[in-house]
């Protein structure tokens, strides 16, 4: 891609991230994003044809890379309950705006963001098999729908109380699967 383009392409979505934090998906127009991007919309029509090509551009990358931080503590050892937490903090501290389209309705379905999800909750399981059973008082699966359910709300509620510390998130996970 020329380096024109690419840097084109690089801006729309780096403002579009920007316009996600002060708004909901729903609400942001494409033609806003071309506007804040300095872009015109054909430009922006050229590099994302609908509006699921650009939320996928954000939501692909955030998900692979979070899986990869979770192999890559899948494959150490001595992994244990810390590495889920840990990694679940970086994942919001990260991404935290582009997590809110992992399940927008937009997405529902598309097939490549499942694939990329599925490859994501694999690690999420590999994790929480190399944590050890015994962290899990419920079952693994009980305990991974638990934690899949809850993780983010608790993030949101910590960043909106201003106590988003990785620490106090861990304790807490921990909490949930001692219910």
């Amino acid at each position: 891609m020329r380096a024109d383009k690419l840097r084109n392409r690089t801006k729309i979505v780096e403002k579009a991230k920007e316009l996600l934090e002060r708004g909901n998906v729903d609400t942001i127009s494409l033609e806003e994003i071309a506007e804040a991007a300095e872009v015109t919309r054909a430009t922006l029509y050229n590099h994302f044809p609908a509006r699921e090509d650009l939320l996928k551009e954000m939501v692909i990358p955030a998900l692979h890379s979070i899986t990869d931080e979770l192999s890559i503590g899948n494959n150490r050892e001595n992994a244990d309950f810390s590495l889920i937490s840990t990694a679940l903090f970086h994942l919001y501290c990260e991404y935290r705006e582009i997590l809110e389209l992992v399940s927008c309705q937009t997405l529902y379905g598309d097939e490549d963001v499942t694939a990329a999800h599925g490859c994501f909750m694999e690690q999420f399981k590999e994790a929480m098999v190399s944590a050890g059973a015994e962290t899990f008082p419920l079952g693994m699966d009980l305990s991974l729908r638990l934690l899949s359910a809850s993780y983010l709300p608790i993030l949101r509620e910590l960043r909106r109380e201003d106590r988003l510390e990785q620490p106090l998130f861990h304790r807490i996970l921990q909490g949930v699967l001692l219910l």
